[in-house]
This record gives structure tokens, C-alpha cells and sequence, in this order.
């Protein structure tokens, strides 16, 4: 009974209950969501109208039908787990999806409501919400997450999860899969020259060209930039790879059409397979990329299978390239110095800083080894200013420890010179150094020239207010004409004649041959530049030189590039001795020999055989033999080859006709110009005995 101030009302029972059945079958009939009664069986005992309507059914399809009837196969479990808590008078909810009649289906929330009467759960309410759109919206964006937005293929990340994948399968079903990576050769030119709308064009028709190259079981992704990558699971046979490589060069070799371009583009293809390459993805990955880097060493617009090696030169230059990222902050990188000497009283009046790099596993690494590598990935800015900061610093030791003032030189590249911000990094520089500027002198080459002479004039003119040094560098190699090197008089301090002006300075030779030499530096001197001549090597040459008053040499033959440490006790001379660097270092060391009658040098192959002990291969280089005895030879090259770590070294080449092998060990090795070594090797012997015709012996 309910009560008010001037009356009472006694309710109806039938009228609460009419109201009460209205009010529950609006809900039921008019519910947005599609909403239906199970019986205690899990059977559909009533449905309102917008089952039907989403999902095609007429009521009597689905009366009397179990609830499994229009869900999944692998949702049925945990619906019958969670139907028997419901019938206990409890709520539940799960996510599943209800199919419709045509095969498709909704994803929804359905919520599991205990239907009572006198206490009694004598069914269950279901309310199916409908999250289609929600979860579409999901697709949407794991299909962007796995997916290169530009070709709409699957990109690095979907490759990789795939990969990992398909490795798994391998394993059970002892299986093989290959990895082909590839990258578009001068694709960045080519973008960089039609624009990157076009470029995009372009690289769209491609990715649809190479997913017509490839076999149903493969998998084409976009790695990024111009780079894809293509997995072939449970290969067939091992010329597979081979097969689908040589089919996609030929396929893009066609031109394509993009706007009223007709534009051609090749691919450079490596290929790993595993497991014979790599038990797990990272390695696999790595070995392609490897295989890639041989395939453009062998002219591009190629393929290369990998083969496993670690002493293979572009497997070299892969972990090289690798490393090089983190050799700064790893200090790895070392500065050595060569003295510049005045030809009048042999003293030290300078030093050049030439960088470096101690790999942990290659030993010491020139710079022309590795340079255009740092400028390849970009860190060349970062390794450049390392060189300019150790040189400031070390300068300014070396002269608080009361040693001689020298100036110290470093080289730079022309982007480095010409870079935004360059001035102040310098000045920085010196400040962190307390070095007075006059003391650092900046070698630069030609090229740094040719670039932007008014940007070029302005940076010069900005060193040279600072109090910097600025020195021509290889001049004579380039493009610089007497007018152009007129225009930067007042400029540039010192001009550094080139070694190959000097290489053949000879009193034997006709005044005509030593003239352009002797031209140079008069040049110079009329300037008012300063001249240093490089790779000085002999007496006679820096007898011939102080004849052309060449103010300074640099060179051999008073020292080749030091550590700063072993610098410092060259400064501790008054004047330092000289010694043809020419001469052979303890030639003794090939043993009594009886020479070969034949004219030098040979060429030939060489290869790694044995390395810390273990069995290697590597791909054979070429190399020059400039002379073979009974028991050694000697042989020159532009590789630097550590036999503290090397054991045996195999060579392959012909004499007079006749085919050589030949297996030895390194017994000494000396620089014998940057970037130029020569090694002396005696002989295996036993079951590695060379071959050797004894009657071509003297």
C-alpha cells in the first residue's frame, strides 16, 4: 500500500502485471541489440525482430535451435562453461561472433542474464551487442600496423613474424625456406631526379611487377625505401631460389610507364637459405643481406646465393659496415701521426693526424677501408669531428709536456667542410682544447673547391680570421686549373704536391721528366703557398727536392705513420734520420733462395685457408707475386692481413704455362705506401708442399 497526504492507493495486482509484461516485452521487441530467450537446455526459445534483421533469419529458422547452432566451433567450450554459471544466478559475458545466414558473421558482445521466476533461474536472457564496426575498426589498424602504407604489401615487421614463423615449421617438419633480399639498383637517383611523386608511382608498379614473379607459397614484403624481401617456405630443391631470382631480373628489365616516362630499373638480389645458413631468423636475415652486397660487387642487376664463410671479403665489409656505427663511442677509433719534415735541417715542423680503426677481429683498419663506408651511412660528420677533437687535444699535451709547438693537420671531406654550422664546431673545438687556432690546419681536397666557390670563399675567409691553416690536399690528382688555383691565392697556405709527382723523380730521368714537379712548386712559391711533397721515399728524391726548394717532405723515408705515443719520441729528436723506405724489411727472412726464371710480377689468386686455427673460406682476391723462391715468395696487396690471426694462406696461379698451388704462412708484412702492403711467405711443407718445377730455379 502507498500513501499520500489525502489518500491511499491500494494497487491492482492484475494492472502491475500488465504493466509489468509491457514494460519487459517493449524491452525485449524494441531493444536495438539483438536479444533472444534460452531455456535451461541452452535452447532458443524466442527472438525479437532485430535478430532477424541482422542476421537473416526468419524466426521459426532459428526456435528451437541451440544457441551453438550460430556461434563458433572454437567459441562452443567456453559458452557451455559459461551457460552453467549463468544458470547459478550469475552474470556473465563473453566475446564471440554470430554468424549470419549467408556464411558471414557479426562480432559481439553477448551478455548471459539468469531469467527467474520464484526465485528459480528458469532461463536466460541474451543480449547480443554488436561490435562489427569496433572491430573493423581494429583490423583497420593492425592491417596498417603489418602493412606498407605506399604498396600496400606487408612490411617489415609482418615479414619478420612471418619468417619466425615459418622457421618453427621448418624445425617440425624438417623443411627448408629461403630468404631473397632485394634492393633497386640507383632507385634513389632516380627518385631524387623525377620527384618523389613519381617515385612512388614508380615503386607501386614494381612491387605489383614482383608480386607476378612469385609462387603462390611465397610471401612479398616492402623492408623500406627501395628495399623487399620475398620468403619461399618448404623449398622444393636448392635452384629454387635461383629460379624465382632469375625470373624477377627478367621481369624488370621490361620498361615500365609512369606519366610519359618510360624508365627501366635492375635489382640486386642476395639469397640465405636455412637452416644451412643460420639456425634462427637474425642470422638468416643477416647472410642475405650479406649475399646482397656480393651481388652488387659483381656488377649489380645480379643475383648471389650466399655461402658460408667468415672470412669472406663482403661478409668483411657487412660487419664492417656494422660495427663502424658504434666504433666511436667504443673507442675504437685511433689517431696515428706523420711527421712533416723541413728538407733543410730534417726536423719535425709538423705532423698530419690519419685515423685509424682498431676492429676487434680485423686488427687495424686504414682509412681507405673504411672512410667511404662512414660516408655511406652517414656517420662520417660524427667520426670527422672525433678526428678534429683527439688532434686539438693531443696537440695541446704534446705541448704541455714541453715538446716543440708543432701545427697539426686533418683532412676532411667536402661535405664536412661545406656543412651547415662547420665554423662553429671548429671554434667549439678549440675552446674544449684550449689549442690556440694557428696550431690546427685544415687539409682539404680539390673537389671541396669546385663544390660552391662563393660558399667555399666565404668558409675559408672564416678560417683564415680564426687563425687557421688551410692546405691543398693531392694537388695535381683533380680538376683545379693554374686560373682556378690563381683565384684562391691568399687563401690557401700550403698546396701538398701528390705522390705521383714525386714516385718517379730521378736523376737518370731527362730534365723534361722531373719539370711539371719542379713547375708546381715554383708556381706555388710565386703564390706565396707553401709546399709539402708527399710520399717521399728515397734520398734521391729529397735530394732532388731541396734542388727545387720544396719547403717540406712527408713520406717513408723518414717515418710512415706512427701512434701518438711513439710521435712523441720522434719529437724528443732534433733531427730525425733518414732510411729508404724501399729497402726490404730483414729480406733474409725467405731463407737461402734459388729464384724462379721468370719475369715479374704474376698475378694471382689468393685465399684465407686457415684462420685463429680453424678452417676458413673466403672469396680469392687477386693479388701481385713480385718474386717466388724454393721456399717462399713475396707478394703485394691492397688488403691488410693480420698474421698474428692468419695461419695459412692458399695461391693459385700460373708459371710458364703450368698451374700452381701453393699453401704458406706469412712470415713478415710492411706498409709500404697507405693502403699498399707487402708480405713475405715461406712455404708449407709435408703433405702441403707446393708445386715447384725446380728447373725454372737459377
Amino acid at each position: 500500500m502507498y500513501s499520500n497526504k489525502n489518500r491511499t492507493i491500494q494497487p491492482s495486482y492484475k494492472s502491475n502485471q500488465y504493466h509489468s509484461d509491457l514494460f519487459y516485452r517493449s524491452l525485449f521487441e524494441f531493444n536495438p541489440d539483438t536479444v533472444f530467450f534460452l531455456d535451461r537446455e541452452g535452447v532458443i526459445a524466442q527472438v525479437n525482430r532485430v535478430f532477424s534483421e541482422k542476421l537473416g533469419y526468419e524466426t521459426n529458422d532459428v526456435i528451437l535451435q541451440p544457441l551453438e547452432t550460430f556461434l563458433p566451433e572454437k567459441d562452443g567450450e567456453l559458452y557451455q562453461e559459461v551457460f552453467k554459471q549463468v544458470l547459478k544466478d550469475q552474470f556473465k559475458r563473453i566475446h564471440t561472433k554470430l554468424f549470419h545466414k549467408n556464411g558471414s558473421y557479426i562480432y559481439i558482445w553477448l551478455s548471459l542474464i539468469p531469467a527467474k521466476n520464484d526465485g528459480r533461474v528458469v532461463g536466460v536472457f541474451a543480449q547480443a551487442q554488436d561490435i562489427t564496426k569496433e572491430k573493423q575498426a581494429d583490423r583497420l589498424n593492425e592491417h596498417l600496423a603489418y602493412h606498407d602504407s605506399l604498396t600496400d604489401l606487408p612490411n617489415r615487421r609482418y615479414f619478420e613474424t612471418r619468417l619466425k614463423e615459418e622457421i618453427i615449421t621448418c624445425n617440425v617438419k624438417n623443411q627448408k625456406l629461403a630468404v631473397l633480399y632485394l634492393d633497386l639498383d640507383r632507385f634513389k637517383y632516380m627518385n631524387d631526379t623525377m620527384g618523389h611523386t613519381l617515385g612512388d608511382v614508380f615503386l607501386k608498379k614494381i612491387s605489383d611487377r614482383l608480386s607476378e614473379c612469385i609462387y603462390d607459397k611465397c610471401f612479398l614484403a616492402r623492408m623500406g625505401g627501395d628495399e623487399f624481401s620475398i620468403l619461399v617456405p618448404n623449398l622444393k630443391n636448392d635452384k629454387e631460389p635461383g629460379e624465382i631470382s632469375e625470373r624477377i631480373i627478367e621481369s624488370l628489365a621490361r620498361p615500365f610507364i609512369v606519366d610519359e616516362y618510360e624508365l627501366y630499373i635492375t635489382t640486386s638480389i642476395g639469397v640465405s637459405v636455412f637452416p644451412s645458413d643460420g639456425e634462427d631468423m637474425d642470422t638468416v636475415l643477416k647472410y642475405a643481406d650479406v649475399a646482397l652486397y656480393k651481388a652488387k660487387e659483381m656488377g649489380k642487376n645480379t643475383y648471389h646465393i650466399y655461402t658460408t664463410g667468415t672470412n669472406n671479403p663482403t661478409y668483411k665489409r657487412f660487419i664492417l659496415e656494422n660495427d663502424l656505427r658504434s666504433a666511436v663511442d667504443d673507442n675504437q677509433l685511433e689517431l696515428y701521426y706523420q711527421p712533416k719534415v723541413c728538407t733543410e735541417h730534417n726536423e719535425i715542423v709538423g705532423a698530419e693526424a690519419l685515423i685509424r680503426w682498431n676492429h676487434p677481429k680485423w686488427g687495424l683498419i686504414p682509412p681507405n677501408e673504411f672512410i667511404p663506408l662512414a660516408e655511406e651511412i652517414g656517420i662520417i660528420s660524427k667520426i670527422e669531428r672525433w678526428v678534429l677533437y683527439t688532434a686539438c687535444k693531443q696537440t695541446k699535451a704534446w705541448q704541455d709536456a714541453n715538446f716543440p709547438p708543432i701545427p697539426v693537420s686533418v683532412n676532411l671531406t667536402a661535405n664536412r667542410f661545406l656543412e651547415k654550422g662547420f665554423i662553429q664546431t671548429i671554434i667549439k673545438i678549440l675552446e674544449e682544447t684550449n689549442l690556440e687556432p694557428h696550431f690546427l690546419e685544415i687539409e682539404i681536397t680539390e673537389s671541396s673547391l669546385l663544390v660552391n666557390e662563393n660558399v667555399v670563399f666565404s668558409i675559408l675567409d672564416d678560417l683564415r680570421r680564426i687563425g687557421i691553416q688551410i692546405s691543398l690536399d693531392d694537388f695535381g690528382t683533380g680538376y683545379s686549373s693554374l686560373s682556378y688555383l690563381k683565384r684562391f691565392k691568399g687563401r690557401i697556405d700550403t698546396l701538398k704536391l701528390d705522390r705521383s709527382f714525386i714516385y718517379d723523380l730521378s736523376y737518370e730521368d731527362s730534365e723534361d721528366d722531373n719539370y711539371i714537379t719542379k713547375s708546381i712548386i715554383n708556381l706555388a712559391h710565386h703564390l706565396k703557398m707553401a709546399v709539402v711533397a708527399e710520399g717521399v721515399e728515397t734520398m734521391e728524391q729529397l735530394q732532388i727536392l731541396n734542388q727545387f726548394h720544396c719547403n717540406t717532405i712527408q713520406g717513408y723515408l723518414f717515418s710512415k705513420p706512427v701512434p701518438a705515443s711513439e710521435f712523441m719520441k720522434l719529437m724528443s729528436f732534433d733531427q730525425l734520420e733518414a732510411y729508404s723506405g724501399k729497402e726490404e724489411v730483414d729480406s733474409s727472412k725467405l731463407l737461402e733462395q734459388r729464384v724462379y726464371q721468370i719475369d715479374y710480377p704474376i698475378l694471382a689468386s689468393m685465399t684465407i685457408n686457415r684462420m685463429n686455427g680453424s678452417r676458413a673460406e673466403m672469396d680469392s682476391v687477386e693479388v701481385l707475386i713480385d718474386q717466388i723462391t724454393d721456399v717462399g715468395l713475396r707478394f703485394i696487396s691492397k688488403n691488410r692481413l693480420d698474421h698474428d690471426q692468419i695461419s695459412v694462406l692458399k695461391f693459385n696461379t700460373e708459371i710458364l704455362g703450368e698451374r700452381v698451388k701453393i699453401d704458406g704462412e706469412i712470415l713478415w708484412s710492411r706498409e709500404v705506401q697507405p693502403g699498399i702492403y707487402h708480405y713475405g711467405v715461406e712455404f708449407q711443407t709435408g703433405e702441403h708442399q707446393p708445386f715447384i718445377p725446380f728447373h725454372l730455379f737459377y
